[in-house]
């Protein structure tokens, strides 16, 4: 259905753009409730499972279902957290602290912090070129950024996760590659618009909010992110941060 906008008395564009306001807040209520679902769901189904059957299981099984919950709620504070960044960030309240960080350490941290299991750890294949000296960046920034590549790269491929990183004196250069699904060509300008996500992910949990926050971190930390990606064949982020003593 098309309009003449010239034809169309100023209420009636202004009632157009109400509908268009609404009907995209509607799709990130819709997004945001379906993502707190999940964890809230299990969280609720393993809460009843202890209360009517506790005395059936034995100390194994106690235990595992502890565990289903915990991470269910680590993953709810994280979702929470990263909408309570994006509304930060969108107001400009996001400050940067930089300090020295040891990369070496930092990146082992990050991956074993994002893989969450010996067996995904597994697949985050990590190349490393770092000088001995301290980094000066916002550390909190990067992994934040970081987390969403890696979460987004293991969710969207079955195969390794490449990941290098190269600092020099002036420049830290970080490059996340995956062999999945890949992006749509005519959708590859959507994906730092938050709450946007692509066709062919319809099917595989999230809201469309982590690489918009890993644009405003880049930002922030006035850096850069390229990315290229074909369907079916994977997709490949390059992050470049300056050195922020210099």
């Amino acid at each position: 259905m098309t309009f003449n906008l010239k034809d169309i008395e100023d209420g009636e564009i202004q009632s157009l753009i109400r509908q268009a306001e609404f009907d995209s807040g509607k799709q990130v209520i819709s997004l945001i409730s379906h993502e707190m679902r999940t964890p809230l769901s299990i969280i609720s189904s393993n809460v009843q499972l202890l209360k009517s059957f506790s005395f059936n299981l034995d100390d194994k099984m106690v235990k595992d279902t502890f565990t289903l919950c915990e991470e269910a709620i680590s993953s709810l504070t994280k979702f929470i957290e990263n909408i309570y960044f994006l509304n930060s960030a969108f107001k400009g309240d996001v400050r940067v602290h930089c300090s020295p960080v040891d990369l070496n350490s930092f990146i082992d941290d990050v991956v074993r912090q994002v893989a969450n299991s010996e067996f995904n750890q597994s697949r985050i294949c990590v190349k490393k070129e770092i000088l001995s000296e301290p980094f000066f960046t916002d550390k909190v920034l990067l992994k934040r950024c970081l987390d969403s590549l890696l979460t987004n790269a293991l969710n969207f491929s079955s195969e390794d996760v490449q990941m290098e990183v190269l600092s020099g004196k002036n420049e830290l250069v970080i490059t996340i590659a995956d062999h999945g699904i890949g992006i749509p060509e005519d959708e590859l300008d959507l994906v730092f618009e938050p709450f946007k996500r692509c066709s062919n992910v319809r099917m595989i949990s999230g809201c469309g909010i982590g690489l918009p926050i890993v644009k405003m971190c880049v930002d922030l930390l006035k850096g850069r992110i390229d990315f290229t990606s074909k369907v079916n064949q994977g997709t490949e982020f390059i992050i470049k941060i300056s050195n922020h003593e210099c």
